[in-house]
């Protein structure tokens, strides 16, 4: 039978010490629900139920073979955790995409170009054309050039010093066959560089007429290329010329059709955010007429996107009335950046009435259009208007525009003498 020894002290409620032969420990906690703490063991904690002798006790932390973990196991963690990244990632990506389409079709008045058209310096003849001097090809080759070539291509300069020292070395060598071979070694070496250098003055003049009819073709084909050049930068000139003249004759001449072709290619370069379709009307150079097929609500968000805790892509339905607001909001957007943009790029027009349409489904495959916003405006109008923090459909009606949505979210039909021509 062992010897026990147990005694326990309590310091503070909630925190007591336990001396025993094993040494000394501490609980903190009140009674059936405690911490024990000892530097010999990991801690673990006591659950139990007091008076009725019913109790638990679990060590924090586990054995030293959960601890460790098998690398397979702590691989598979691993995992799980790249792929929760991974997932919240793109969960981040497609919440900024949401977010940017968003900003997008709230702020179409805001990304407006805030500079006109200023016709007297865009439009004006372009400088005058001063024609470039030709500069020929390098120069035309010589004899000099040729024989300088032959020497730099032959190693007949090269003989000249073998065959001084086969000399030198004849004249110190021993008489003998040593000193009659080396001689004539020497002999030899001159007298083939002397053969060589003759056929080489003699190739030389055929050699210079090639060249000089190789530089002459070069020279031919450069001075064709810079005469080109200098036509193709004279005919831009004189087009350029031509067209600005022909744009200033807009306001000079009051060409209405050029007006209109001008409008119908500025407009479609604009970022409204939405596919629109639209048409030009002059009545006459200072009042024009577009009539705008309005985008369908289809194109707008019909969720709203957040980002959970566990980062996770949260999406839920936008509310009827919300969306319906953004829709017309948008439409009034698109019309009013049509008009400003109207004035911006042609300055002398005085009045815009723009008319949108939408479509409602009819028979079939057929539809039906219908004009379902109006707005006539002038510059100093739309001017005045806070286009950068106004509500795009607020600005419209104050402008004595006309847009409204109904429940189910379509565009209302809208009556203006203007809207039913």
């Amino acid at each position: 039978m062992g010897l026990r020894f147990r005694r326990t002290l309590k310091i503070m409620p909630g925190v007591r010490l336990n001396f025993s032969l094993s040494g000394v420990s501490a609980s903190v906690g009140p009674r059936g629900a405690s911490v024990s703490l000892s530097g010999r063991r990991p801690p673990a904690i006591n659950l139990g139920i007091p008076g009725t002798g019913l109790s638990v006790r679990e060590q924090l932390g586990g054995t030293s073979q959960r601890s460790s973990g098998s690398s397979g196991a702590q691989q598979t963690r691993w995992e799980r955790a790249q792929a929760r990244e991974a997932e919240r990632a793109a969960a981040v990506e497609a919440l900024d995409a949401h977010q940017a389409r968003l900003e997008a079709l709230q702020s179409i008045l805001g990304r407006r170009d805030p500079h006109p058209i200023d016709w007297a310096s865009e439009f004006s003849d372009p400088a005058e054309f001063l024609p470039s001097r030709y500069v020929p090809p390098a120069n035309a080759p010589t004899l000099a050039d040729v024989r300088a070539a032959q020497a730099a291509a032959h190693p007949a300069a090269r003989w000249g010093l073998a065959a001084l020292g086969a000399t030198v070395g004849a004249w110190l060598a021993p008489p003998g066959w040593v000193q009659v071979t080396l001689g004539l070694a020497g002999v030899g070496i001159v007298a083939d560089a002397v053969r060589i250098r003759r056929r080489l003055a003699g190739l030389a003049p055929a050699t210079l007429a090639t060249w000089e009819a190789d530089y002459t073709q070069a020279e031919v084909t450069a001075r064709d290329a810079f005469e080109a050049s200098q036509a193709e930068v004279r005919a831009e000139r004189e087009a350029m010329a031509d067209l600005h003249a022909q744009f200033r004759s807009i306001v000079v001449d009051a060409n209405v059709a050029l007006a209109a072709s001008f409008l119908e290619v500025e407009l479609p370069n604009e970022d409204l955010g939405v596919s629109i379709e639209f048409d030009v009307e002059f009545e006459d150079i200072h009042r024009v007429r577009l009539i705008v097929t309005l985008p369908d609500i289809d194109e707008l968000p019909a969720t709203k996107a957040a980002l959970t805790q566990t980062g996770k892509l949260s999406q839920r339905k936008v509310s009827q009335r919300d969306r319906g607001a953004l829709y017309e909001s948008v439409c009034a957007g698109v019309v009013l950046r049509l008009a400003y943009e109207t004035f911006r790029v042609l300055p002398f027009v005085t009045q815009v009435q723009a008319v949108g349409m939408a479509t409602r489904p009819g028979l079939g495959t057929l539809v039906s259009r219908y004009p379902a916003l109006a707005l006539e405006t002038t510059p100093e109008a739309l001017g005045a208007m806070d286009l950068d923090g106004g509500e795009p459909a607020a600005i419209l009606r104050h402008l004595g525009g006309q847009v409204a949505v109904a429940r189910d979210g379509t565009l209302k039909a809208v009556e203006a003498a203007y809207a039913d021509d």
